[in-house]
């Protein structure tokens, strides 16, 4: 009766030790699933992080390209501003001229 004990506790044992060894192969599989899923999420990170610091960068260019493109654009305001001041000083030089140029025509006229 105590060997049959013996016997059945050993079974038993065996049984639990065979249980816990499935269990340990399931947990270490899980465990270098989620370490290959970490090392994927670290590098997904750092693929995003660079992405991240492109942009910050293409915005700064990009605002650096605005910022020139305003100052162009004011310049440009400034410009058109002495173009038409240019074209009024013309005309008036113009009307001068022609003022000028009938009273000559007029004074040699009146000589002949």
């Amino acid at each position: 009766q105590e060997r049959d004990k013996l016997a059945s506790i050993q079974q038993l044992n065996q049984v639990l030790e065979n249980q816990l060894r499935t269990e340990i192969a399931n947990l270490t599989g899980q465990l270098a699933e989620s370490k290959t899923n970490f090392d994927w999420l670290k590098s997904e990170k750092a693929a995003v992080d660079k992405e991240r610091v492109d942009l910050i960068h293409e915005l700064d260019r990009l605002k650096l390209i605005v910022e020139s493109s305003h100052e162009k654009e004011v310049d440009l305001k400034a410009d058109k501003f002495v173009i038409e001041s240019l074209r009024e000083k013309i005309k008036s030089l113009e009307d001068q001229l022609n003022q000028e140029r009938n009273r000559y025509e007029t004074l040699n006229g009146s000589a002949l």
